[in-house]
């Protein structure tokens, strides 16, 4: 468990716009990180974070961030990645070859299982 401090910053505080801002961007530089590391995993690339950090440094996201939050970020999204190759090695994830209307069907039936049993 890890203790953090919340700080509540509401709409009609004086701070609120700018800290909407920082943390819209850093929502975008993580969601652009995130896709290039999706995109080069499911493709069977390797990814290298410094590959990834050098590619992004010339984005607008990067540059509009102040340096430790985008130092930050990276770290962050990489242990994400960890933890998930972690537990898809341990065999706790499987992708499964269907597509996502075979998938969604597949959901609809088991649910509709649950319902019909008449558990409730």
């Amino acid at each position: 468990m890890q203790l953090v401090e919340r700080q509540v910053i509401k709409p009609n505080h004086r701070f609120y716009p700018e800290a909407d801002r920082l943390s819209f961007l850093s929502n975008k530089l993580y969601n652009c990180d995130n896709y290039i590391y999706g995109q080069n995993f499911f493709s069977g690339q390797l990814t290298n974070a410094l590959a990834v950090d050098r590619a992004l440094k010339k984005s607008l996201n990067d540059k509009a961030l102040p340096a430790q939050v985008t130092h930050k970020t990276l770290p962050l999204l990489l242990k994400t990645w960890t933890s998930y190759h972690s537990v898809k090695l341990a065999g706790a994830i499987t992708i499964a070859p269907l597509s996502f209307k075979q998938h969604r069907k597949s959901l609809i039936k088991k649910f509709r299982k649950k319902e019909s049993r008449g558990d409730m």
